[in-house]
């Protein structure tokens, strides 16, 4: 398969006119973003690209640009190989800035191409070798806006407030997530002439970002693209349809662009993530969740005062060092302040003990679930074996995952809006939801539960705490005939503005939302049935029955999201 550069070779000679931009030419423009413009161009110089790449070379040797030790040492010959072919000739390369202050803990550089057709793809690199670069990575995890995002706003705002000229942004890691943070709380007069904005394995953001009305703006035009083992690209959270490119390399080193294999004018795409890179989602999230932004700013603060201290200021330094520098980082953490040390040993400890305890789970998972995508033609197969792995959770953990899926349930806006819920009596090894109907009966709403009527019908009564045993030995409502049902609450609905939420359980979930059932339809039937009203649904599970792929059919439905006890799924 071939990487950007060979596309170049086979594709360059077609422009843009006969084969519009794509995600590819994307990619190369992000890349190119890596060059060291210094000494080439001033900030407010837009130079055509050939001229661009001739003045680089004319300063830099190959020899120099390949004897350095970064991933990105690539991108001054993808500049050159781009400026060679038919495809970018009329691009201009301008508004290069590239800023590095260790004191506001701030790495950021854009550049913007103006295309031949007018567009402007305004490019934000990502994490390079500096120390600084990769402290500020960290902070996104505790700051609601970095210096390097700041700055990326105000890049947009200052060179686009007063053109009209249409944009499309973009950034390989972080300058992917400063691209969609750039386009999220830019100017809205400039946010209505993004075409597009490529989050190119880029890591997502708070949980508090994602709620903002900026974001929810310019999210339906992110284009997220992701190597099947990511580890950067699903750390923090997003809600992307996400593009799952192969890549030649294997874990971490997949994070550079020019391992992404291409066919044609697109990427070679797998189906799925890998399983690695979801085990390495689940046990960041996990460990996030541990720390509060206090405790993330600590660990940081520590992590980096303790690199800095030894006084290198470069990946490269900390690699070239070798033993020599191991032990000047060992020497500091020993003179860390007593307390400042416990704390950051702890977190550490957290980290692998979580990881650890999610690989051992995982493996279990497989012994369990031999070649599960050879075995989902048959959904029976599949919910004896999922009902297996649920089944292997202990009390404890029922009981500590079902506590923090009620919490996270009670913090959604479908929740808070809520008037009405639906819930379940829970069963065996399901989330254990009495916590969350306990609590919104005591927030004021109404809670129903159900009743299963016939082989094909499925009602809601108003709970009142007094069950019997029904259908699969599930506690029902005992005196339904004495009960409101939930069916009398619909003609309210619309003409009184009151919404539902229904928690739904199910055995067996995949990361497109599908949903395995027991098998009776019965909540698929009920969806159907209150389309068309405000009612929200809403699916709960574990971690461990989040697989790769669910069969489906036509008549299945998805929930709007799926609450495990780590994380949302949207």
């Amino acid at each position: 398969m071939a990487d950007i550069l060979e596309y170049l070779d086979w594709r360059g000679d077609i422009p843009f006119d006969v084969d519009p931009f794509n995600d590819v030419d994307n990619l190369i423009l992000a890349q190119i973003a890596y060059t060291d413009f210094e000494g080439v161009m001033t900030q407010d110089e837009e130079l055509p690209i050939e001229e661009a790449a001739g003045l680089y070379f004319n300063i830099h040797t190959e020899e120099e640009v390949m004897a350095r030790d970064t991933f990105f040492k690539c991108a001054p010959l993808v500049l050159r190989k781009a400026s060679e072919c038919r495809r970018f000739q009329g691009t201009t390369v301008g508004r290069y800035i590239n800023m590095i202050s260790p004191d506001r803990e701030e790495q950021y550089s854009a550049v913007t191409y103006r295309l031949p057709d007018g567009v402007c793809y305004v490019a934000f690199r990502g994490t390079d070798n500096t120390i600084v670069g990769w402290k500020e990575d960290f902070n996104l995890t505790f700051m609601n806006e970095t210096a390097g995002q700041r700055r990326a706003v105000e890049y947009v705002n200052y060179y686009f407030k007063d053109t009209d000229e249409r944009l499309i942004l973009g950034g390989h890691s972080k300058g992917g997530n400063f691209a969609v943070y750039a386009g999220a709380f830019c100017e809205q007069n400039v946010q209505n002439r993004i075409i597009n904005v490529y989050s190119n394995d880029g890591p997502g953001f708070r949980d508090e970002i994602l709620a903002r009305d900026g974001y929810k703006r310019i999210l339906p035009r992110v284009v997220s693209i992701l190597p099947e083992e990511t580890i950067v690209g699903v750390l923090l959270s997003n809600e992307y349809e996400n593009h799952i490119v192969k890549s030649s390399a294997k874990g971490i080193n997949q994070h550079d662009p020019m391992t992404w294999q291409v066919y044609g004018n697109g990427f070679v795409e797998e189906e799925h993530r890998s399983e690695s890179s979801h085990l390495i989602d689940k046990t960041m999230m996990k460990w996030l969740a541990t720390m509060n932004d206090e405790d993330r700013a600590a660990f940081t603060d520590s992590l980096f005062s303790t690199i800095e201290s030894t006084g290198v200021t470069t990946l490269h330094e900390v690699s070239e060092g070798g033993l020599k520098t191991i032990a000047e980082l060992m020497k500091s953490l020993k003179n860390m302040a007593p307390e400042r040390q416990q704390e950051f040993s702890a977190s550490v400890k957290r980290l692998l003990k979580i990881g650890s305890e999610l690989a051992v789970k995982d493996v279990k998972s497989k012994a369990r679930l031999p070649k599960i995508e050879r075995m989902v033609d048959r959904k029976t197969e599949l919910r004896k074996t999922m009902k297996d792995i649920r089944g292997s959770l202990t009390e404890t953990e029922l009981a500590e995952y079902s506590h923090s899926i009620c919490e996270t349930v009670r913090g959604l806006r479908a929740y808070e809006e809520a008037d009405i819920v639906l819930a379940y009596m829970s069963i065996g090894s399901e989330v254990r939801v009495q916590e969350l109907i306990n609590s919104a009966r005591a927030d004021g709403k109404r809670v129903y539960i159900p009743k299963v009527i016939s082989k094909k019908e499925m009602r809601f009564y108003l709970y009142d705490g007094k069950f019997t045993k029904g259908s699969f030995g599930i506690k029902e409502p005992k005196n339904t005939s004495d009960m409101k049902m939930y069916d009398a609450e619909l003609e309210h609905l619309l003409g009184e503005n009151r919404r539902t939420l229904v928690i739904v359980p199910a055995l067996a979930f995949d990361i497109e939302k599908n949903r395995l059932g027991y098998g009776g339809g019965y909540y698929d039937r009920f969806f159907e049935k209150v389309e068309g009203y405000p009612v929200s649904f809403v699916a709960v599970g574990f971690d461990c029955q989040i697989i790769d792929s669910i069969p489906t059919e036509p008549n299945d439905k998805k929930p709007e999201m799926i609450v495990t006890e780590n994380r949302i799924i949207t």
